[in-house]
């Protein structure tokens, strides 16, 4: 887990909550600062908080932290709910296959409900 800040040069953006701090991250500059771990994008931050204190970070790591174990959580309930779980019944994709026939709207060069 490496946390950092990405800015990145955007004509037009939109103003959201900073994940750190849950000001507004608009400024007049058009760069948006991005809080990153490793590859996946966690938020958009504000200015002060991309140039901010260590304690700032600090607190962003312990919130971070305890958002990880509320997912992990979340999964373990999930994986010991599916343990329980009885497999779906064979054939049950052929029968909605057979249902959805009829449903002409999805089909590729057809307009909507025709």
């Amino acid at each position: 887990m490496s946390l950092h800040i990405d800015s990145v040069y955007q004509q037009n953006i939109l103003p959201k909550d900073c994940a750190i701090c849950g000001r507004t991250t608009g400024s007049r500059r058009p760069v948006r600062f991005i809080l990153m771990d490793d590859d996946n994008q966690l938020g958009d931050v504000c200015e002060r908080c991309a140039y901010g204190s260590t304690d700032l970070w600090r607190v962003a790591m312990l919130e971070y932290a305890i958002r990880m174990e509320t997912h992990a959580a979340v999964l373990r309930s999930m994986a010991a709910s599916l343990d329980d779980a009885q497999p779906a019944p064979e054939g049950i994709a052929e029968e909605l296959i057979q249902a959805n026939m009829n449903n002409r709207s999805g089909f590729p060069g057809r307009r909507f409900g025709s």
